[in-house]
Formats: C-alpha cells, sequence, structure tokens
C-alpha cells in the first residue's frame, strides 16, 4: 500500500489539473461470488479508497455494481480472478458511460 501511494502521489504531481484523472476500481471475481459480496471481503477497494480520498482523487468503485449484476461471475474469464471477459467489458463500458455522464459536469 505505500508504494501504491507513492506511485499515486507521482500521478499527481505529473498532472497539474488533478481533475483529469480518474480512478476505476474494479473488484476481484471473488468478491463478488453469489454470497460473498459483502464488507468482510471489500478491505482491498477500502485501502485504495482511502489513499484516492486522501489525495483528493476521483474514482469510481464499481464493486456494487458487479455483485448486482444478474450473473457477476460471467464478467470475468475462466480461472481468471483478476481479468474481465467481453461481457464483463461491455458491462464495464456501460457503467462509465453512464457514471461520466453524470460526472463530466463535475470533471470540467
Amino acid at each position: 500500500l505505500n508504494q501504491y501511494e507513492k506511485t499515486i502521489k507521482k500521478i499527481k504531481l505529473l498532472n497539474t489539473n488533478n481533475k483529469n484523472i480518474f480512478f476505476i476500481i474494479f473488484p476481484y471475481e471473488y468478491q463478488i461470488r453469489k454470497n460473498l459480496c459483502n464488507d468482510n471481503l471489500l478491505t482491498p477497494q477500502k485501502e485504495i479508497i482511502k489513499i484516492l480520498s486522501n489525495n483528493n482523487l476521483n474514482f469510481y468503485d464499481l464493486t456494487k455494481d458487479f455483485c448486482n449484476y444478474n450473473n457477476p461471475s460471467k464478467l470475468f474469464l475462466n480461472y481468471d480472478p483478476a481479468h474481465l471477459s467481453e461481457e464483463g467489458h461491455k458491462i464495464v463500458e456501460k457503467i462509465i458511460i453512464k457514471k461520466t455522464n453524470i460526472l463530466k459536469f463535475e470533471l470540467d
């Protein structure tokens, strides 16, 4: 986490207009399995959110969106807990378009 925060601070320093930076936080596949989608498994997101918030950076956490999806395991490649499937990419695209339309005025 210390290295992550150092990297975040470098990114922030390199960009004089912080509002142009927007981070998307993804869950791991095991965090969104049926009956497992709960706060007890979300420590990585909580720590990343804390770092981003402390550095006044924009972010959106997709974890709840993934948890609410009808078949969340279809969002990831088979036997790969970190990489999105084609369906996962399509869902992320829809969410980002929806959120950026909502948030675009905040980012200007």
